[in-house]
This record gives C-alpha cells, sequence and structure tokens, in this order.
C-alpha cells in the first residue's frame, strides 16, 4: 500500500505505536489490509480477516475521513467492517491471513465458524477445507 495513495502515514505510525511493531512490518500489514479490502469489493461471499488484518483494518477504520476517501478512491464505494461476534453455522468465504514468510496476504476458500482468527494453530477447528 503506498502511503502516499492518500495521506495514511500518520494510520501507519499509530498502527506501529498501537501494536509497538516496527514502521516496516505496519506498511507490510497495510498491503495485507489492501488485498483484503479489494478481495472483499469483488468477492461474491464473505471475506474474514485474521487478526493481524482485522487490527489494522479497525486502526485504518478510526481515522474516518482518511479510511472514507481511501475506500471511494480505490474501489469507488465504501467498504463497510460488518463484525460477527460468533457464528452458529459455519459460512463458506475467504479467509484471509497475514503470511510473515512472504509479508502477504494469503486467501483460502472454507467454511468459517469464527469471525476473526486469533491464530489458534494447527490443531484450530475453526475453519475447515471440507465442502
Amino acid at each position: 500500500m503506498n502511503s502516499t495513495n492518500l495521506n495514511i502515514t500518520n494510520v501507519i505510525k499509530r498502527y506501529s505505536k498501537e501494536y509497538d511493531i516496527p514502521n516496516e512490518t505496519s506498511i507490510n500489514h497495510f498491503v495485507a489490509l489492501k488485498s483484503f479490502l479489494e478481495l472483499a469489493t469483488k468477492s461474491k461471499v464473505p471475506c474474514f480477516p485474521d487478526k493481524t488484518i482485522d487490527n489494522a483494518w479497525h486502526t485504518f477504520i478510526i481515522h474516518t475521513k482518511v479510511y472514507r476517501d481511501y475506500c471511494l478512491n480505490n474501489f469507488k464505494k465504501f467498504i463497510h467492517h460488518n463484525p460477527l461476534d460468533k457464528i452458529i453455522t459455519p459460512i463458506k468465504g475467504y479467509y484471509c491471513s497475514y503470511d510473515n514468510e512472504t509479508k502477504k496476504m494469503d486467501s483460502k476458500l472454507m467454511f468459517v465458524t469464527q469471525a476473526v482468527c486469533d491464530g489458534g494453530g494447527d490443531d484450530c477447528a475453526s475453519c475447515t477445507d471440507d465442502d
């Protein structure tokens, strides 16, 4: 995400400070967030972020004018954050996660049973590839 594309430099600085992470890492998280938002605007199924992407999104959203302008300039519409507190029946959607090795957002179509992944590990039963 190019921080000169609108001025999100202050958003990234706040995110770095709030989560006590280096600026370069914050920029990578915002690149992943941008990929997530792009997918969310095109997908016909819901998109679910992992905790890293969701945290970046929350920080971006509280800068309401910058976030609104970013959405309108890049996607021609406002992208709402519609959190789900609990998912009773698994929902087929894209689970989107930040990959530390590639420093990019990775997405996988699957059945999701919790709104935001907390990085539960390999034995987590919150997501399944079963159709």
